[in-house]
């Protein structure tokens, strides 16, 4: 998900400066991805809330340059559990950096006025694997639009559209994105899901490699792919130059290498969904109020 996030940024399609945050309650690894020093984060960003400066203004001071990317980070804390310097650690260590990470999500949520950085600036929020205890829950309301990644494998599925499902009742725009080899085709899948879908990352490891080492080639598989996701999801928001060109995903057709491309007028229509994911599109939305 983070690698998705990342790669959408890099390919975002208007001018505008790109900021990805890493608000993953299980994170604290973007750093150490992108090889960074992280002086300032998630935290000074929230601390520096209660100045009352523009949030712009605050952003540009926590706001980490990806080298080769041309985007910014805004990094959770460092988890050490995953420092390749750390070989043992003491339990109530281990606890220490998960709860930092977690305070940090925590309070940033409390700090809706910080994602309002206007028309000139575009914020990717990295929120993980959302669960109901997540502390990023609240985000998902403060957001423009909300993009699900998604296995399309029966499990990833079983979660993911019914994640979709729910998160309609909470956000203004979902969409799904499917990630990674799975056992259905799009086509197949947006029978199923209850939002609309923008397209397919294909797990490429040497890609994403590259990604974080020297930025995305213009002839990699993830780049390839993610240029018209990131095209899409520029659409949903209002304040987008491009938003008024088109307002919805263009509908997707499936191609055997794994990326989608727009369906031609000629096409054939989609096979119906396999009777068993209709379960996920029916399946009753939970009480998302009790979990803010």
């Amino acid at each position: 998900m983070t690698t998705t996030a990342v790669a959408i940024g890099a390919c975002w399609p208007d001018p505008r400066p790109v900021t990805v945050v890493e608000a993953d309650v299980s994170g604290g690894s973007l750093a150490a991805r992108a090889r960074l020093q992280p002086s300032r984060g998630v935290m000074q960003w929230v601390a520096a809330a209660e100045s009352g400066r523009p949030a712009s203004v605050l952003l540009a001071e926590c706001r980490l340059p990806l080298p080769g990317l041309g985007i910014g980070v805004v990094c959770a804390p460092p988890d050490q559990l995953r420092s390749p310097a750390t070989t043992a650690i003491k339990a109530e260590a281990a606890v220490e950096a998960v709860s930092s990470t977690r305070a940090a999500i925590r309070a940033l949520t409390g700090q809706p006025r910080l994602l309002q950085v206007g028309a000139e600036a575009v914020l990717l929020v990295d929120v993980g694997h959302l669960e109901p205890e997540s502390s990023a829950w609240p985000l998902a309301s403060q957001v423009d639009a909300v993009v699900v990644c998604v296995a399309p494998r029966l499990d990833g599925l079983a979660a993911g559209l019914r994640l979709a499902g729910q998160l309609t009742r909470r956000c203004h725009s979902v969409r799904l994105v499917t990630v990674g080899d799975g056992d259905y085709r799009d086509s197949e899948i947006q029978q199923a899901c209850p939002v609309p879908m923008l397209g397919h990352v294909p797990d490429d490891p040497r890609s994403a490699q590259a990604l974080w080492q020297s930025g995305i080639g213009a002839r990699s598989r993830i780049g390839r792919a993610v240029r018209p996701i990131a095209a899409r999801c520029a659409r949903l928001l209002p304040a987008s130059p491009i938003a008024a060109q088109q307002h919805e995903p263009v509908p997707l057709r499936h191609r055997e290498s794994g990326a989608a491309e727009p369906a031609r007028s000629d096409d054939p229509p989609p096979p119906a969904a396999p009777a068993y994911l209709a379960m996920y599109d029916s399946t009753p939305a939970m009480n998302m109020g009790d979990w803010s």
